[in-house]
């Protein structure tokens, strides 16, 4: 009998954690403050630091102004939208990401 639970138990395992939600990236705005390995202090509106504790290989995106010019074959080219009527939008935001 304990054999057969263990057995369960173990082959349940994969099953629950496949069976989890991801979690939805989180996302942070401040001003920088410093940089220690995997763990990024900034600085909120009100002055009040944090720290984010970042995953291995994290990656860095600014933001900057760019000419229409900027957008090249092979970039991914994002939007932001507010409904002007039906079926239209007019773009709010639009972001380049280069390959």
């Amino acid at each position: 009998m304990l054999k057969s639970l263990r057995l369960a138990l173990i082959l349940a395992i994969p099953v629950l954690s496949f069976a989890q939600t991801p979690r939805s990236p989180l996302r942070f705005s401040g001003t920088l403050v410093s940089v220690a390995g995997d763990a990024v202090t900034l600085q909120d509106k009100d002055g009040k630091p944090f720290v984010v504790q970042m995953t291995h290989g994290w990656t860095v995106s600014v933001d900057r102004k760019a000419d229409a010019d900027a957008i090249k074959a092979g970039h991914f080219v994002a939007t932001q939208n507010v409904p002007v009527g039906a079926n239209t939008g007019k773009s709010t935001e639009v972001r380049i990401l280069e390959p």
